[in-house]
């Protein structure tokens, strides 16, 4: 355990509840297009460095909420791409019903 890893951790929770609204925005819009890929790249390589920085350190408070933050980057890298191209509009209105859809059945 290193000396300020509670420090750590405890940033990390900050940054994982601010993350967190980015994240249900995509999600729920399937729109990252304000998200340029170069801010996708340095949050992806921090993350990364911060796992690599938690194994050196044996500092197992910061596995976890760096994990979940990557996955959700990564996610969102994933909408970022895939909805690239396609008709944005579209996409939230369909999205927006198969939701309704799915509490009605």
């Amino acid at each position: 355990m290193g000396k300020y890893e509670i420090l750590a951790s405890v940033a990390l929770l900050f940054n994982f509840s601010s993350f967190g609204t980015l994240l249900y925005n995509v999600v729920t819009t399937r729109n990252a297009s304000t998200l340029p890929y170069m801010w996708f790249y340095t949050n992806i390589m921090a993350q990364v460095l911060m796992i690599i920085y938690a194994l050196f350190n044996g500092a197992y408070g910061i596995y976890l909420p760096t994990f979940v933050l990557l996955l959700g980057l990564l996610y969102m890298l994933f909408i970022k791409i895939y909805y690239e191209n396609g008709d944005k509009n579209n996409d939230k209105i369909n999205y927006k019903r198969d939701i309704i859809e799915g509490l009605i059945v």
